[in-house]
Formats: C-alpha cells, sequence, structure tokens
C-alpha cells in the first residue's frame, strides 16, 4: 500500500510538473512555427486486423494538451503493417487520419486536420519478454482546416507527433509539433 501511495505521488508531482511547462509551450500567436505542446490521453483502440494479419487499421488515441491561453485536442488514428520493418525498427506506419481541435479564451478557435503520411510503432518488453511500453513517431499532413485554419486546405502543414503509450492501461503521453 505505502508503494502504491508513494508511486501516485510521484506521478502527481511529474504530471503537475509537465503540466506547468506545457502551460509555457502552448503560444501560437502570429502563425509561424507552434512551439511543442505536451499531450496526454489514452489509447481508445488498438486497432482492426485484417484476417491475413498483415495490415492493421485504426490503432486510435484522443490526447488533450492545456495550455496557458489555448486547449488542444488532438486525435490520430494510424494504419500500420503487423509485420516487423526488418531493421528492428518496430512497424511501419502506412497511413492514417488525424484532427486538431483548438479553443482560445474565447472559445472554440479552429480545427486542423490531415492525413498520416508515415512512421513507426516500437514495442519496449520487459527483461521477462512482456511488452510494456509502445512508441509511436508519425509525420502528419494537413488537408484543410476550420476556423483559424480555413483557407489553408492548398498549404503544406506539416507536423509530427511522438508518444509513448503503458501497456496495457493505455495511458499515452508524447509531444506534438506543426507549423501553421
Amino acid at each position: 500500500m505505502y508503494k502504491t501511495i508513494t508511486e501516485l505521488t510521484g506521478m502527481i508531482i511529474l504530471t503537475v510538473a509537465m503540466m506547468t511547462g506545457a502551460a509555457s509551450a502552448q503560444d501560437i500567436n502570429g502563425g509561424g512555427v507552434a512551439p511543442t505542446g505536451f499531450y496526454t490521453g489514452i489509447e481508445t483502440d488498438k486497432g482492426t486486423c485484417e484476417k491475413s494479419g498483415e495490415v492493421c487499421y485504426g490503432n486510435t488515441f484522443v490526447l488533450n494538451s492545456y495550455g496557458e491561453w489555448d486547449t488542444r485536442h488532438l486525435t490520430i488514428a494510424v494504419n500500420y503493417l503487423n509485420i516487423g520493418n526488418g531493421n528492428g525498427g518496430g512497424f511501419s506506419v502506412t497511413g492514417g487520419t488525424w484532427s486538431l481541435v483548438i479553443f482560445d479564451q474565447n472559445g472554440y478557435a479552429g480545427t486542423l486536420y490531415g492525413k498520416v503520411s508515415d512512421g513507426s510503432i516500437v514495442l519496449l518488453s520487459d527483461g521477462d519478454g512482456e511488452i510494456i511500453s509502445k512508441q509511436l513517431r508519425v509525420n502528419l499532413r494537413s488537408t484543410g482546416g476550420l476556423g483559424i485554419f480555413k483557407g489553408k486546405e492548398g498549404e503544406n502543414i506539416p507536423g509530427v507527433y511522438e508518444a509513448s503509450t503503458t501497456v496495457p492501461s493505455g495511458e499515452t503521453s508524447g509531444s506534438a509539433v506543426f507549423t501553421f
């Protein structure tokens, strides 16, 4: 019981420290490169694999980032090859979709959405061979937007998302950076 309380207290302190850092990294005023945002959330769906087992679709993550001036909600669904890529780098991400919804002090600010262009999933194991963590790194491309992002349909707005998911809880945390 004492160990559990100690671990919980440590996680709370770590979370507060990370949220404080995230609050200072959320300013997108004036356009340009948006600083890296810290996102926390959960893996809501591990995806559905074809009967052949080679391709899996819809591995989905729902995440939030709370800043001093805005709040961001990021949803990412990836498709990946369910076979190792041969170089020890895990599984290759073959596509997917994403959306970023931003609320500022005045309410809804805008939505940016697009496609996952590529990336990788790496599974990490403990000494007994049990999978304990999944690391995801994907490249994002915008295909459209609403609100502050309206009219950016034809623009190349790249982004990178990197996260780690604790298995089996699905708790996910990571960073995302976009060039608006």
